[in-house]
């Protein structure tokens, strides 16, 4: 039992790694006025800003897409 909390725990913060990781990739690519706000912002603060992104529908723009 105590093994298999282990494997969960260790895959769940791998998880957590990679989408961080992904987070910080899209930054590298993202339009300038987006990025401005973003860059220099902790991983959870990062990722509670981005939660709060809203496209608005179908992206119409590079900026839309990223968000």
């Amino acid at each position: 039992m105590v093994r298999t909390l282990q494997l969960v725990r260790r895959s769940a913060l791998k998880a957590r790694t990679q989408a961080a990781n992904q987070l910080r990739a899209l930054l590298v690519t993202a339009p300038e006025e987006l990025k401005t706000g973003l860059l220099g912002l902790s991983t959870a603060k990062l990722v509670a800003k981005a939660t709060r992104f809203r496209s608005g529908g179908l992206p119409k723009d590079l900026r839309a897409s990223t968000k």
